[in-house]
């Protein structure tokens, strides 16, 4: 029930996106706690979202796996993949993070 609430609680990223999934497809689960950009890139390379998220907004991209990442101020970003959180560390003396997920 716990796990239903949370996915309710997430909109789709895009318009375009299909409500079902393709096979092997995965989802990226993203929370925001103040303004973020974010860009997320499929298996395949392609860009599948890139935009400015504002504080509270909750989201959640599908797509082919493994993705590469980048999200401009990692420390107000939570992410989930998979049911278990992926911490997301910037670089020293930086706030934004790039890295490959789903491998």
């Amino acid at each position: 029930a716990d796990q239903l609430k949370e996915d309710a609680e997430y909109s789709d990223a895009t318009v375009e996106q299909s409500m079902f999934s393709a096979p092997g497809e995965e989802a990226l689960k993203f929370s925001f706690s103040d303004e973020c950009w974010l860009e997320v890139r499929d298996a395949n390379g392609d860009l599948i979202y890139a935009d400015l998220r504002r504080g509270g907004d909750k989201i959640s991209i599908t797509g082919l796996p493994p993705f590469e990442i980048l999200v401009g101020h990692a420390e107000v970003v939570k992410l989930r993949y998979r049911n278990e959180i992926v911490p997301l560390q910037a670089d020293s003396g930086r706030n934004s993070v790039r890295m490959r997920i789903g491998e």
